[in-house]
């Protein structure tokens, strides 16, 4: 597929609250690109309110699936990390989500990704 000249590909990035990078990428088709950091919520700092981005239901169990997602664990909730355990494995995670605060082991909160929120 041809495309015109005079069409101009730019890709703009987001380089953080405020600021875009905008790059020349080439000839064809108009792309954008952002920017947006995503983690785990096994590695959400404390205190710092994020939007859960995405659930990865087949890696846990059906029965803990169900049971976070009756506590309103689904894509677009808001959440908070507010405590993580002593030891070596930082187990449970003391997370709010809404108006409860939820205790959740980390291979749980390792399955949901967030996106801090801006």
């Amino acid at each position: 597929m041809v495309f015109p000249a005079a069409l101009h590909i730019m890709a703009f990035l987001d380089a953080g609250p405020g600021r875009a990078a905008v790059i020349p990428a080439g000839h064809g088709l108009a792309l954008l690109i952002t920017g947006r950091s995503f983690m785990k919520l096994s590695n959400l700092p404390r205190r710092v309110p994020a939007r859960i981005a995405a659930i990865d239901w087949d890696s846990l169990p059906p029965a803990d699936g169900s049971r976070l997602r009756a506590l309103g664990f689904e894509q677009g909730a808001f959440i908070e990390t507010l405590h993580k355990g002593m030891l070596f494995w930082r187990d449970p995670i003391a997370v709010r989500i809404g108006r409860m605060t939820v205790a959740l082991r980390t291979v749980h909160a390792q399955a949901i990704e967030c996106e801090e929120r801006r």
